[in-house]
């Protein structure tokens, strides 16, 4: 089942753990500038192809195993990135039970 993400200025609204496995992202840009969506942690690192403008939508698939994961917006550099403005947090994947 897919995991629905909106992103906004300077949020990422989407659950905060998940059970292992692989997963399809449904990431909508519902905000006012381009974002993008990136997830990094245990030897992964994908990111979606191109930065999504206001109002459109993506996919990202990812085979999660367990640990913690960085979910970060990947626009911008340093004090005026994304990631630093709060759209950043910690995704905690659980075993499949």
């Amino acid at each position: 089942q897919p995991v629905t993400v909106n992103l906004t200025e300077w949020k990422i609204e989407m659950p905060t753990s998940l059970q292992a496995g692989a997963r399809t992202f449904k990431i909508t840009n519902s905000g006012k500038e381009t974002h993008n969506l990136k997830i990094q942690g245990q030897g992964l690192e994908k990111a979606l192809s191109k930065n999504l403008k206001p109002g459109e939508s993506g996919e990202l698939q990812v085979d999660l195993k367990p640990g913690t994961y960085k979910v970060y917006c990947p626009v911008g550099a340093g004090p005026t990135s994304h990631d630093s403005k709060g759209m950043a947090f910690q995704l905690v994947v659980t075993e499949l039970k």
